[in-house]
């Protein structure tokens, strides 16, 4: 069968290179999208992209751990201001959620619009789902 997918939220996260939704844009900002099985996380400095992975290590510490890393290893020092947005599969009593908070200045859950797991019922259900995606 196919992979498994990351939390199936990808779609909001296709802009995380735009920066904040009220226009402005953070200096270093990280992303995730937590699934069930996997994540997907990038990492952004001055609206570039400068990391991502995908990782089946989807518990708080175990993000933490890479996204931090991926910082050092890019000589970017994580105690400087870094806003994190998360989608998926990922609440706000998540310990993920709560080891981001210690580390960061912002942790943010962005929901989708659209769910992402149901497949759609008629073409043109599809024919929304494309063009909100280009």
């Amino acid at each position: 069968g196919a992979p498994p997918r990351p939390g199936g939220n990808l779609p909001p996260l296709m802009g995380m290179d735009r920066g904040r939704g009220d226009g402005s844009r953070r200096q270093r900002e990280a992303y995730g999208d937590v699934g069930t099985d996997r994540a997907l996380m990038a990492v952004f400095e001055a609206g570039k992209l400068i990391w991502s992975m995908t990782t089946e290590d989807v518990e708080g510490d175990g993000i933490l751990y890479h996204v931090v890393n991926a910082m050092r290893r890019n000589q970017l020092d994580p105690a400087i201001e870094t806003s994190v947005t998360l989608s998926g599969q990922v609440e706000p009593s998540d310990a993920l959620i709560t080891s981001l908070e210690r580390f960061f200045t912002s942790v943010e859950i962005r929901r989708s619009p659209v769910n992402w797991n149901v497949e759609p019922e008629t073409p043109q259900h599809w024919n929304a789902l494309t063009s909100f995606m280009s």
